[in-house]
């Protein structure tokens, strides 16, 4: 049985589309691997500077949940998100 026997062998279709949405998930899988090893040298250069202030605990040091808490209203709304309150 071969995968290309004509336009209405669906279950062929069907394979072939599985296989490329596959490999397609693998490639996105790997780039998005790569570009998260790339963004840890931002994280371990930020808890070096918050070691430095002499914070306790930089591992757990959530920016997002602390800003969020000390906004007020007026403030743009990328704050908590995009940038942070230290």
């Amino acid at each position: 049985m071969s995968i290309f026997e004509g336009i209405y062998n669906w279950l062929g279709i069907f394979y072939m589309y599985a296989g490329g949405g596959g490999v397609a998930a693998a490639i996105f899988g790997v780039i998005a691997f790569n570009i998260s090893r790339k963004f840890m040298g931002f994280v371990r250069l930020a808890e070096g500077i918050f070691a430095g202030f002499g914070w306790k605990n930089v591992k757990n040091i959530d920016l997002p949940a602390i800003t969020k808490k000390s906004k007020q209203s007026g403030e743009p709304g990328a704050l908590g998100v995009l940038y942070f309150r230290y």
